[in-house]
């Protein structure tokens, strides 16, 4: 499968009016989210000024037993310590306390700033307290970017920034707006899975810039209707039953992490594109007036997969004769459903083209005699 770049990348560096003037915030408390809360402070700092404030009998609680410690941050940029437990309540005081002199960035999904809840170990040994705070450390400043399809001007939701000094990932929201933190020059990569991936330096003179994306469509392997019908199929070991996609049953106890929402996934015909190209040998019957005037053609076939996997704005790269182009609209618009693409672990649709050889042979010869 080939990718085919239709305009070029456009980093347009400008003051860009964003429609968030103030971020919302989501009160429902979430263990994973596409960003997780971020921090700015020193970490050495935070665990020496914890230990030196604990005494000795919480020393020996945590040195006895695995300690594990609940702290939510909240949307507005709060840690509060969420764990009970009568010997540690003045531990859980200093902790919290401790926290909250780290400046929090915190947790988004789907465009708002939400709570989330953080549990992680706590441990004394040889008199040295380690507590993992499973936040990333972030440094530099705000930067605002908003990420639109050069083609359209539309803008384009959960595209994934990478901060590359920061190691930081970010989601644009629906209305294609990212903030992110890093220092002037970092290194910025940008991907999706519909548009050409690329990387540049963070801007020096601006906070805020402006993206426009290029679309990709990605070119399948040639189908030679000549060559293949129905009794004799591109590939016939290939096992297709030629069925709209079904979506699998959520499991509800499912357990993601973090980078799952950064997964992207392409579209694809069920069973895979081999049974892509077994259905259109097994289904495009060349119309009769085709055959008797020895019809012979190649055209390229663009089509979208929308969301719910059916296709859509099937298109040819020329004009077809003798009822070929009706065939073709039927053989596609007709086809099953496909797996939809996702980025983000949401839905996307996703553009192909295929280039299908056209003309009569031996089969048609039966077919019609």
């Amino acid at each position: 499968m080939k990718k085919i770049i239709l305009v070029t990348i456009l980093l347009a560096v400008s003051h860009v009016l964003f429609s968030r003037e103030k971020t919302e915030c989501d009160t429902t408390t979430y263990f994973v989210v596409p960003q997780m809360p971020l921090y700015f402070g020193d970490y050495d700092t935070f665990l020496d000024n914890v230990s030196e404030q604990i005494d000795a009998k919480t020393k020996s609680v945590l040195k006895s037993s695995n300690t594990y410690i609940g702290f939510r941050v909240t949307c507005n940029g709060e840690a509060v310590i969420t764990s009970t437990n009568s010997e540690l309540t003045q531990f859980y005081k200093i902790l919290e306390n401790e926290l909250n002199k780290f400046r929090w960035i915190p947790g988004r999904h789907r465009g708002k700033s939400v709570n989330v809840q953080i549990t992680t170990s706590v441990r004394m040994a040889n008199n040295k307290l380690d507590i993992p705070i499973k936040c990333k450390r972030v440094k530099g400043e705000l930067f605002k970017c908003k990420i639109t399809d050069e083609k359209s001007g539309t803008p384009v939701s959960n595209v994934r920034l990478t901060a590359k000094y920061n190691d930081c990932f970010y989601l644009s929201d629906q209305n294609g707006e990212i903030e992110f933190y890093c220092d002037a020059k970092d290194e910025i990569e940008i991907s999706h899975i519909n548009y050409q991936s690329f990387s540049f330096n963070a801007p020096e003179n601006t906070s805020s810039f402006q993206i426009k994306l290029t679309n990709i469509v990605y070119e399948l392997e040639t189908v030679d209707l000549t060559q293949h019908f129905p009794k004799k199929l591109p590939f016939k070991k290939s096992v297709c039953n030629f069925q709209d996609w079904q979506e699998p049953r959520q499991n509800q106890l499912a357990v993601f992490k973090v980078e799952d929402f950064f997964v992207s996934e392409m579209a694809v015909f069920n069973g895979g594109y081999e049974c892509l190209d077994n259905y259109t040998a097994q289904e495009f019957v060349l119309p009769k007036i085709a055959f008797e005037n020895g019809y012979a053609d190649t055209v390229n076939v663009s089509f979208t997969v929308a969301e719910d996997g059916k296709l859509k704005n099937v298109a040819f790269s020329k004009a077809l004769n003798y009822g070929v182009d009706a065939a073709l609209e039927k053989l596609f618009y007709e086809m099953p459903k496909w797996k939809p693409a996702t980025q983000a672990r949401q839905k996307s649709e996703q553009t192909f083209t295929i280039k299908l050889i056209i003309g009569v042979n031996k089969y048609w010869e039966k077919y019609y005699r």
